[in-house]
């Protein structure tokens, strides 16, 4: 796929205006087994436009993400935020096309994926901490995007010690890949091999203690699973058998779980499955549009996006038998976007 062009697409721009970050944080623990908790959501802020792909800090206490304004031309950027309060601070600017932020392990840093206009798309390091917009960015060649044109699916994990990055990679005539991108010097190398054919690997994430990769592998039916490896591309399983979207994975903090986005019953939800393999179980409370989770390493909270048009990234205890905790929004989208909804 070009990747140039990418997002100035209108069936791309529609896409993305439908489907904004919106985190409900809750019992990932007690959810599939335990009694249901009724939540109660209360407005934290509202935001004009469209945001996605969220992603917790080390400690939990933040929460980065790609936004863009409500006019149709804006670009998407990264910002972060606090979990309980506080305005977002923009880490990115420009007219590029910046997705699918992660956190490096000692949180200093955020990687992403920028997509030019008419240029090839390239892995991009900033500082975390407080900073002007752009300052000290590192630059990493060779990463792609996988996925539908209307919806990429996230393109990158880092490896545990911090040192690189698992990143998509694309080539002509072959499906896309991943790979790993050190992030002082040196090529890419493969770490996967789909199918020929196939629509190739994408979504990495790197269990908490560093010796697993997750991801999943399109089927030519347009269906997903989620395999595992090591950190060589060694030790291939798969984990899923589903054959249907999924849109975003995530590991427990304990590494004995993965959560996944996927298509298998009433639209996308959020499903649960041991590493180790078995049934997915459902967490109901996620609702039937639910895509691209991430599980905060500490704190007890789950984030994940929501489709509708008006969206929100919440918070609540993780751990809690008090049905009188609430669910607070972090990001709430106004959904106030142009063009058709």
């Amino acid at each position: 796929m070009a990747s140039g062009k990418f997002f100035r697409r209108p069936a791309v721009l529609l896409a993305l205006c439908l489907c904004s970050v919106g985190a409900v944080v809750t019992l990932l623990g007690r959810l599939a087994n335990g009694p249901q908790v009724a939540l109660k959501r209360a407005p934290l802020a509202v935001e004009a436009g469209t945001s996605a792909y969220p992603a917790f800090s080390p400690d939990g206490k933040r929460v980065a993400y790609s936004a863009r304004g409500a006019a149709k031309d804006d670009a998407f950027h990264v910002f972060v935020r606090s979990v309980s309060s506080g305005a977002p601070r923009q880490l990115t600017s420009g007219g590029s096309n910046d997705i699918g932020p992660v956190w490096s392990p000692d949180g200093a840093s955020i990687a992403f994926l920028r997509v030019a206009e008419d240029a090839e798309a390239e892995c991009v390091v900033i500082p975390s901490g407080d900073g002007p917009a752009g300052a000290g960015e590192r630059r990493i060649a060779g990463c792609g995007v996988a996925g539908e044109e209307a919806q990429p699916l996230p393109p990158l994990a880092w490896t545990h010690d911090g040192k690189s990055l698992v990143a998509v990679r694309t080539a002509e005539k072959q499906p896309p890949a991943l790979a790993l991108a050190p992030l002082d010097s040196g090529p890419l190398r493969a770490l996967t091999h789909p199918p020929e054919g196939s629509p190739g690997d994408s979504t990495p994430a790197v269990s908490p203690d560093g010796s697993t990769l997750a991801f999943v592998r399109g089927t030519p039916s347009g269906g997903a699973d989620i395999w595992l490896c090591d950190l060589s591309g060694g030790a291939l399983r798969r984990l899923t058998f589903d054959d249907s979207a999924i849109r975003g994975i995530a590991w427990t903090p304990d590494g004995h779980d993965l959560l996944y986005a996927g298509n298998r019953a009433r639209g996308s939800r959020l499903w649960r499955v041991p590493a180790y393999g078995g049934s997915p179980r459902d967490l109901i409370i996620a609702g039937h549009e639910a895509q691209y989770p991430a599980v905060a390493p500490v704190g007890n909270r789950l984030a994940y996006t929501e489709t509708p048009s008006v969206s929100s990234i919440w918070r609540a205890p993780l751990e809690t038998r008090d049905s009188s905790d609430e669910a607070r929004p972090i990001i709430r989208s106004s959904g106030r976007e142009s063009g058709p909804r």
